[in-house]
């Protein structure tokens, strides 16, 4: 399947963060059902000493709204995780790590959904990693996705972006 998807590492702040999943597993085409609403797998490393622990966002940029769309949340994912499973943000969380928690997303719910590729324009999907300097956030899987980057930002102490470019 030509999905039209170029992906690139834009900034390292913690080192490296490997992106090791088809666009077409997890990019819903125009008009399909969500058959590929799943996850992308991550691995990551690099980090700072004092990471304490892990926050994961997903967001689309170009969707007409103040700070773009947000498709997945999930922090409080501990300092000696670096690798998320292919699918693993469903709402029964049992390929997540133990005590991470999915915050809710844009469309409402508390797990990932999936990023729709434009048939007519070009946009910018940012999956980030952030490393933190606490062990968990104070925060729970009702969150709005600006309150947990909010909560995400003030305790970062470094974070690796993959920005994938998707549509014409």
């Amino acid at each position: 399947m030509k999905t039209g998807i170029v992906t690139r590492l834009v900034t390292l702040f913690i080192g490296t963060l490997t992106f090791n999943t088809y666009a077409a597993d997890f990019i819903v085409q125009t008009g399909e059902n969500n058959v590929n609403n799943r996850s992308p797998q991550l691995y990551w490393q690099g980090e700072p000493a004092e990471t304490r622990s892990f926050a994961v966002t997903i967001y689309d940029t170009d969707v007409p709204a103040a700070r773009g769309k947000n498709h997945w949340t999930l922090f409080n994912i501990d300092s000696d995780t670096h690798f998320l499973e292919k699918g693993g943000g469903t709402h029964d969380k049992k390929r997540l790590p133990e005590d991470s928690i999915q915050s809710r997303n844009d469309f409402g719910s508390s797990e990932y959904t999936g990023i729709c590729q434009p048939a007519d324009a070009t946009h910018h999907v940012v999956i980030a990693v952030w490393a933190l300097n606490v062990p968990a956030l104070p925060l729970d899987s009702h969150v709005s996705p600006a309150i947990a980057r909010l909560f995400i930002r003030q305790h970062m102490i470094g974070r690796a972006r993959l920005l994938i470019i998707c549509g014409k």
